[in-house]
């Protein structure tokens, strides 16, 4: 009976066990926070409390557009982990998604953070306007 390679003390990377994958390939560098994502001005505020609104919104985002614009979209969202993580990657992928399937350029910036107490949010901005506000 042969074991596999990881169930002998190797990682399949070939890193030791002891060893953390990333700290493996080089140190980990400390990048200073000079830019926070509720900098961003706002163009539109979506409160979103279920998944359904999201496809709704990532609709109105994609029909106004990222293209030209030096703001962005903040989609605010419930605490609830589980919920809030379904309602984000259906906005993500429904902006790419849209924005591919009418023309335009994908190239879209977002950040997610605790925006209050009660609140995740998400910041979308296109990549120009992430580059002038030294958000790159």
């Amino acid at each position: 009976l042969r074991r596999p390679a990881f169930a002998s003390g190797r990682r399949p990377g070939g890193a030791p066990p002891q060893c953390n994958v990333n700290t493996a390939r080089g140190p980990r560098r400390s990048v200073a926070m000079a830019f926070h994502p509720s900098q961003v001005p706002v163009a539109k505020v979506f409160d979103l409390v279920d998944a359904a609104g999201a496809e709704k919104a990532a609709a109105e985002m994609v029909e106004l557009g990222f293209d030209g614009r030096d703001d962005g979209f903040k989609v605010l969202m419930p605490k609830d982990k589980r919920l809030a993580k379904r309602i984000g990657h259906t906005v993500t992928t429904a902006v790419n998604y849209g924005l591919g399937r009418a023309g335009k350029d994908r190239s879209v910036r977002f950040w997610t953070y605790h925006e209050d107490e009660d609140h995740y949010a998400i910041v979308l901005v296109g990549a120009a306007a992430a580059e002038r506000l030294g958000a790159s």
